[in-house]
């Protein structure tokens, strides 16, 4: 089962996880399978044995280029319609963020800051396409 860890406990070696059906579940350190400490929030799959979480491994978040998602909006090509055209709101129509792209389209940007703002999310992998994706780098 799939879940995120809740709390742990360094000094006891005990934490919580809640699982993807809603329960919490107990564990100890020594079913933690993983080299990292376990954190809050991280995501963890682990398996059930009287109500307690057993056999716990992180899950890693792929960085692999996949078919899925090779398709997303292009980083370069958001980054520089923002420097560029950001006053007229152009990378936000390519991201999908049509009503968005109109409102900056009719107050330039939104007098400049929310142009800028963008341009620094852009940079530091924050801004995402109108499905929440996260822009590609390829």
């Amino acid at each position: 089962m799939k879940g995120n860890i809740l709390s742990f406990d360094e000094a006891t070696n005990r934490g919580k996880i809640s699982g993807e059906d809603g329960k919490r579940y107990d564990f100890v350190r020594m079913d933690w399978k993983s080299q990292n400490t376990p954190t809050l929030n991280l995501e963890v799959d682990f398996d059930i044995q009287e109500n307690n979480a057993k056999e716990i491994y992180c899950v890693e978040k792929s960085t692999i280029k996949t078919a899925d998602n090779l398709d997303g909006k292009d980083w370069l090509t958001t980054l520089l319609l923002s420097i560029f055209l950001g006053y007229f709101g152009i990378h936000r129509f390519y991201t999908g963020h049509t009503v968005i792209g109109v409102v900056q389209l009719l107050t330039a940007g939104g007098c400049g800051i929310w142009y800028i703002i963008d341009i620094i999310m852009i940079l530091t992998g924050s801004y995402k396409d109108s499905d929440d994706n996260e822009l590609v780098k390829k």
